[in-house]
């Protein structure tokens, strides 16, 4: 009895080592070449000869139900077609992966009920570059896209448990010439739970596949742009693709040389950039056209914590410039096609810095705590005779004031027709001295701004309006430039002559109603439409202020220069405060 038992404790793992040993075996010499052939000439029949796999090393695994391959690769098969011929299909990818494990299910789902159950898909350093031969934005895909015919001619139904991938690499080459020619992104990471392809499933998700959740993440991202002087980045991206939504975090635009270096260094006047934005989150996007035609259509795109810093250098001359662009060919410029239904800002930063010739020090003005709503923004001609843009912006003036503005632009309006309205509250007047004293050698010594409200109809050619701007105890003084804190003798004269037969220290007066400040503005073409929008305003504040007379539009027939082109003042100071008398 006991030499029986014997025999089978020895006998049944001895029989198991030899079944373990014919399953490999006939994994080697069966099952391996039957998936071989099945995987390639799958990949050949299903993209028309366009594609063909290979790999260094392909395993079945039949007790684990686990498939391995190692170095994979996927491109054009060259021995059939041509590169050229395979850019041709518009939308073309090579992929390839240093290692994919797959665990599937039962079997006998698989063979007899032609469902596929993968247990796990596992993607190890997986690299995938789309190439992009589409024409144009507006093409009308022929067929529209369908999961489920990926699938069909093999399984009825296919769930996924788990989808990992580590340190992959996406790379989008557009050959047509679009936008962003060439685009990778690197060290992505993703995850995918349950993902589900069948008919049923398809056909209620509009052609796509239904997944309980899926992200995907991007960290350390960088694009070079032109000419080297500065580098976008994005320190991660998440991807929700099932609920269509994109989250960037800290992006940064940074210029690669210092503020006082950009102008001097190409030799001209250079406007001097830098931007960061804490979370950008793009929200229902049509993730189709984003990757297939580059046109980002969003129905909410909201920037949280944006700061904006800009410095002009107004001491070096500026390029031969031609005709600015207007709001429409502004918007058909940009590189990318968008269509953005909601813009949300919130808690956003603007900086601006000038240096103005001979002046010692920097003028500055500040728009903090800005939250803004933007809606209907687009350069999509096809849609513009539906689309009217229009904007809400709050924010801070100078750290004290509350501003608010409106814009309403009908994007149908070949001459660019549209309104500004706004409105700034109890502002201390001198607070503007920090841009007024180096840009206009001329500082605010009293006054408060008790309310401006102002609404300017503008187009392409020029702008009017009316500001209404109450305030009291106003007085300036005119600054030395050369010296801003030791005045010359005609610098304090100028001052009291000013004060005394110019400046109206109070709107309204003890026996005058408010003095309204009609505006008038011819558009400078070579300047830009918030250079446009300031001139306008600032032709009525003059009139309000008792600096100019009402202007008599008949008579404009060009625009002002900008404030410190010139590298010295061609009127003497005297000559400018009795400039309105001259007019008259």
């Amino acid at each position: 009895m006991r030499r029986k038992w014997k025999v089978w404790l020895i006998g049944i793992p001895g029989f198991l080592f030899l079944l373990l040993i014919a399953l490999h075996i006939a994994a080697f010499l069966w099952i391996n070449p039957i998936v071989d052939q099945i995987l390639r000439e799958s990949v050949s029949v299903y993209s028309d000869n366009l594609y063909e796999v290979t790999y260094d090393y392909l395993r079945v695994k039949p007790l684990e139900r686990k498939l391995v391959l190692k170095n994979f690769h996927l491109s054009f098969d060259s021995s059939r077609v041509g590169e050229q011929i395979a850019f041709k299909k518009n939308i073309f990818v090579k992929a390839s992966a240093r290692n994919i494990e797959l665990s599937i299910g039962d079997l006998e789902d698989l063979f007899f009920h032609r469902y596929l159950l993968v247990k796990k898909l596992r993607l190890h350093t997986p690299q995938l570059t789309v190439y992009n031969y589409a024409d144009s934005t507006d093409r009308a895909d022929s067929t529209a896209f369908n999961a489920y015919s990926l699938i069909q001619n093999y399984f009825d139904s296919m769930h996924v448990r788990q989808v990992d991938i580590r340190e992959a690499d996406f790379r989008m080459v557009n050959i047509s010439g679009k936008p962003f020619k060439d685009f990778s992104l690197a060290h992505i990471s993703a995850s995918i739970q349950n993902l589900v392809i069948d008919s049923g499933t398809v056909y209620r998700n509009f052609g796509y596949p239904k997944a309980d959740n899926f992200v995907l993440t991007v960290k350390d991202a960088t694009y070079p742009l032109p000419e080297s002087l500065y580098h976008a980045s994005v320190g991660q991206i998440t991807l929700y693709p099932m609920q269509d939504e994109i989250v960037l975090d800290d992006v940064r635009l940074t210029p690669q040389l210092d503020k006082e270096q950009l102008a001097q260094t190409v030799g001209h006047r250079k406007d001097w950039i830098k931007a960061h934005i804490a979370h950008v989150r793009l929200q229902q996007i049509d993730m189709h056209k984003l990757l297939v035609d580059n046109l980002v259509a969003v129905q909410n795109l909201t920037l949280d914590s944006a700061n904006l810093h800009l410095y002009k250098d107004k001491r070096l001359k500026p390029l031969p410039r031609q005709k600015m662009p207007f709001i429409r060919e502004a918007l058909q410029q940009l590189p990318i096609a968008f269509c953005i239904d909601t813009l949300m800002v919130k808690n956003g930063l603007v900086l601006y810095e000038e240096q103005a010739p001979l002046a010692a020090a920097l003028g500055t003005v500040s728009f903090d705590r800005i939250y803004a709503s933007v809606y209907n923004t687009t350069n999509i001609d096809s849609i513009w005779q539906r689309c009217r843009l229009e904007a809400d912006v709050e924010a801070r003036l100078m750290e004290t004031s509350r501003l608010q503005l409106s814009l309403d632009l009908p994007l149908s309006s070949r001459t660019g027709r549209h309104k500004l309205r706004g409105r700034i509250d109890m502002l201390p007047l001198p607070v503007m001295n920090s841009i007024l004293e180096p840009v206009t050698s001329t500082s605010i010594k009293s006054g408060i701004g008790h309310s401006m409200e102002f609404e300017i109809e503008a187009d392409d050619e020029k702008a009017t309006g009316n500001v209404d701007f109450v305030y009291d105890d106003l007085k300036i003084a005119l600054l030395n430039r050369q010296d801003p804190e030791d005045p010359k003798f005609k610098h304090k004269v100028g001052s009291v002559i000013a004060n005394w037969f110019v400046i109206k220290a109070d709107n309204p007066t003890r026996n005058q109603v408010l003095r309204a400040g009609p505006i008038y503005y011819v558009r400078n073409e070579k300047a830009s439409v918030f250079n446009y929008w300031w001139r306008a305003l600032l032709s009525g504040l003059k009139v309000s202020v008792g600096m100019e007379h009402e202007p008599e539009p008949e008579l404009l027939t060009r625009t002002e220069e900008e404030p410190g082109d010139a590298p010295e003042e061609k009127e003497g100071f005297f000559k400018k405060i009795f400039k309105k008398n001259r007019k008259r």
